[in-house]
Formats: C-alpha cells, sequence, structure tokens
C-alpha cells in the first residue's frame, strides 16, 4: 500500500461529509424562515461547498485558509438558515466541521483498506457504496445519540 495515495483523501469525500454534518445539524436547529428559503440556501450552499472541497486546486501552503473558507461557509449556513446566536452558530459549526472530517477520514480509510479485494474495473462503484454505507452508519449513529 502506498502512503501517498492514502494521506490525499479526495476532496469529494471531505465535500459530501461536511455537506452531511451541516444538513444534520440544521435538522435539529429552528429554521429561519419558511422551509423552502432555507432548503435552497442550503442547497446553494452545499453546491459551494461541494465545488470548493472538490477543486483540490489550493497548494499545500495555502491549506489553513482553505479550511478558513470550509468553515465559512459552514457557518454561513448556519446563520442564513438557523435562528440562532453567533455562539451557537460557532459551537453548531465546530461539531459539523469536526464530524466531517472524522467522517471523511474514516470513509477514505475504511475504503483504502478494502480496495485490496475490489477488482480494478468495480472500485468506481465501490468508492459510491462506501461513501454511502459509511457516512450513513456515522450519521444514522449521530442522529439517534
Amino acid at each position: 500500500m502506498s502512503s501517498e495515495i492514502l494521506v490525499n483523501t479526495p476532496g469529494y469525500y471531505y465535500a459530501f461529509a461536511h455537506g452531511g454534518a451541516i444538513i444534520l445539524y440544521t435538522l435539529f436547529l429552528k429554521d429561519k424562515g419558511k422551509k423552502v428559503y432555507c432548503w435552497g440556501i442550503r442547497i446553494a450552499f452545499l453546491i459551494l461547498l461541494l465545488l470548493w472541497l472538490s477543486a483540490d486546486a489550493a497548494p499545500q501552503i495555502m491549506f489553513l485558509p482553505a479550511m478558513a473558507v470550509t468553515i465559512s461557509l459552514l457557518f454561513g449556513i448556519l446563520k442564513l438558515t438557523c435562528d440562532l446566536e453567533n455562539v451557537k452558530a460557532l459551537y453548531y459549526c465546530a461539531r459539523s466541521f469536526i464530524l466531517g472530517e472524522f467522517t471523511a477520514s474514516l470513509g477514505w480509510q475504511m475504503y483504502y483498506y478494502f480496495r485490496q479485494w475490489v477488482p480494478e474495473r468495480a472500485r468506481p462503484a465501490a468508492n459510491i457504496i462506501f461513501i454511502i454505507v459509511i457516512y450513513g452508519v456515522i450519521f444514522l449513529t449521530v442522529l439517534f445519540l
């Protein structure tokens, strides 16, 4: 196994993980306005988050500013769609960020470990299945705890 591939978790893993985590936490919170408005804003921010994290174009020196942009997007979703004070929004932003990072990392490590038994041509499908199963298990666990 090459450790170089393992440390480079694909950006879309993080995008889906952070998106799922922020949606999970917004389910517990009071919406700021009409549900259609809130879900429209969430979907727009999730598309922005997916485009941002899937780009994988930032050089290593820009890692911290890139993470700051990611956290700002998560905070923006919370402030625009949920009726929260700034301190509570920061709290839920931190929780969703940590959950997203954990989910993406665990998902990639599980996929990378089990991919040795998956035929080369079936790996893209296995990748999608791993994302759905691992993320689903983690998010459902958090939802019901």
